[in-house]
C-alpha cells in the first residue's frame, strides 16, 4: 500500500515528495513543510477531506498525486473551492462551494505542466514560401516548455529549448550513433552540428528541443508548425497544427514503455501549448518500423497514408486532440 513518488512543479521547479501512507491518506512534503491529506473514495470519485489551503500549487500537487497514484481508479476529484484561489479555469466546475474536477478536464488545463500560448492574442498574418500563416511565438535557448511526471515509468519528462552551450556535446554524440544516423543522416562534425542547431534556433517555424528524463538530457525533438513546413502540401493542416521529428539518444531510455510515455508527453505538450492545435503529425521514413509500431495501440494516433518527399518515402502519422483526451491520456 505504501508508495512514494516525486513531483516537480513546472512553474516554480520546486520538488514535492509524495507518500501514500495508508489507503486513504497522503503525506505531501517540500523543503519548507509537510502536510497530511486524507481522502475518501466512492467508485471512481476521490474527495479531499482535510487539506488546508497553502497555495494553489500545493493543491494542484495533491490532485495530481491522486491521479498518478490511482491511474486506473481516479477519474474525478472533489475538493473545496477555497483550495484554489488563482486558477480561474476551475470556476465552471463549482457546485455548492465544491469543485468537481474530471480527470480529462484537469489534463487539458494549461500552465500546470506546459508553457501556454494565449489564444485571445491577435496574431499578425505573415507568408512563408507563399503560404499564409500566423506569426509564430519566439522562445529562448534553455526555456522550459513542459514538465510532467509519468507513473508508468516513475519518471518526470521535460521538454526545453535547446541551448548550444549546454547541449552540443550530447547532440554530436547522439547523431554519431549508428542507430540514429541510419535515419537522421546527420553524422557530422561538431562545428557542422553547431551550425545546424544555430540555424534551427533562428527558424521560427520550428523549436529545437531537448527531451529530459528527471532533468537529464536523453533525446532531441523538433516541434514545427505543419502549415508552412515541407509537410504542409501533403495534408490539409489548420493554422495551428503541429508536427515533430525526434530521436532518443540514450539506449537505456528506449523500449516500448519509455517510448509510450514519451509519445504521450509529446502530444500532451503540443495540445497544452496552444489549445487551437487539433492535430499533431509525425512523418518518419516508411521503413522505420520501430517507430511506426509504437502507434498501433494508441487510439488517438493513426497512419493516414504513405507519400514521397524528395529525400524519402514517408508515413504520415496523425494524432487527434479530441481523441487523445477522450481516451484518458496522458494517464491512460
Amino acid at each position: 500500500m505504501y508508495k512514494k513518488i516525486r513531483l516537480q512543479s513546472f512553474s516554480t521547479q520546486h520538488f514535492y515528495e509524495i507518500e501514500l501512507t495508508s489507503s486513504n491518506q497522503l503525506q505531501i512534503s517540500n523543503n519548507s513543510q509537510s502536510v497530511y491529506c486524507s481522502f475518501k473514495r466512492s467508485t471512481n470519485t476521490f474527495t479531499l477531506l482535510d487539506l488546508e489551503y497553502i497555495s494553489d500549487e500545493f493543491t494542484l500537487i495533491a490532485i495530481e498525486s491522486i491521479f498518478n497514484l490511482f491511474p486506473k481508479e481516479a477519474f474525478t476529484i472533489i475538493f473545496k473551492k477555497s483550495l484554489i484561489k488563482q486558477n480561474i479555469s476551475f470556476n465552471e466546475l463549482v457546485d455548492n462551494d465544491l469543485v468537481i474536477l474530471p480527470r480529462d478536464f484537469f489534463a487539458k488545463t494549461g500552465n500546470i505542466w506546459a508553457k501556454k500560448v494565449d489564444p485571445t492574442l491577435e496574431l499578425k498574418e505573415i507568408s512563408t514560401a507563399g503560404v499564409t500563416h500566423p506569426e509564430r511565438p519566439s522562445y529562448d535557448p534553455g526555456e522550459l516548455l513542459y514538465k510532467k511526471y509519468y507513473s508508468e515509468i516513475d519518471t518526470t519528462i521535460s521538454f526545453r529549448v535547446a541551448d548550444i552551450s549546454k547541449d552540443l556535446d550530447n547532440f554530436h554524440e547522439w547523431h554519431n550513433k549508428k542507430f540514429i544516423y541510419n535515419f537522421w543522416e546527420l553524422n557530422k562534425s561538431k562545428p557542422e552540428l553547431e551550425k545546424y542547431l544555430a540555424d534551427g534556433l533562428k527558424d521560427k517555424h520550428s523549436i529545437p528541443t531537448i527531451l529530459e528524463f528527471n532533468n537529464k538530457s536523453i533525446g532531441y525533438f523538433e516541434f514545427y508548425w505543419a502549415k508552412e513546413d515541407r509537410l504542409g502540401p501533403f495534408y490539409n493542416f489548420s493554422d495551428f497544427d503541429r508536427g515533430f521529428h525526434f530521436l532518443i539518444g540514450e539506449e537505456s531510455c528506449l523500449g516500448r514503455v519509455n517510448v509510450d510515455a514519451i509519445l504521450k508527453a509529446t502530444s500532451h505538450y503540443t495540445f497544452l501549448n496552444d489549445e487551437r492545435t487539433e492535430l499533431l503529425a509525425g512523418e518518419p521514413r516508411s521503413d522505420n518500423k520501430r517507430i511506426i509500431r509504437y502507434i498501433d495501440h494508441f487510439e488517438c494516433w493513426r497512419k493516414e497514408k504513405e507519400f514521397d518527399f524528395p529525400h524519402k518515402r514517408a508515413a504520415l502519422l496523425l494524432c487527434d486532440r479530441d481523441t487523445y483526451f477522450q481516451e484518458g491520456y496522458p494517464w491512460n
